[in-house]
């Protein structure tokens, strides 16, 4: 068993070095999802767009192999997406507004 620290949170959890199955302590879990959302709700547009553009380029590089790095890409992408919805709401109007009156839909 080997103790990690979780991304760069001050959670530590417990890795196993045969199975490679994770363990967590008693309240370890609500904090690593609390680290998320802090992460989630923190991060700007600007650096959801370089994870994105990250993840685009491990598609084709990525060791987890094509469908699940386009899996990752896509995730972050709506985050992207998200964001850029809180940090602009106007923009996010103006193009309701342009889909409403496309023919195109």
């Amino acid at each position: 068993m080997t103790s990690l620290r979780y991304a760069t949170s001050r959670v530590v959890i417990d890795k196993c070095t045969q199975c490679k199955g994770v363990w967590l302590d008693h309240g370890e879990f609500e904090k690593i999802v609390r680290y998320l959302e802090h992460i989630v709700d923190t991060e700007s547009a600007a650096g959801y767009a370089k994870d994105a553009f990250r993840q685009f380029l491990q598609i084709a590089t990525g060791s987890k192999g094509p469908v699940a790095e386009t899996r990752d890409f896509l995730a972050v992408l709506k985050l992207l997406e998200f964001r850029i919805a809180v940090e602009h709401p106007g923009f996010v109007v103006a193009l309701q507004r342009i889909y409403q009156a496309s023919p195109f839909k």
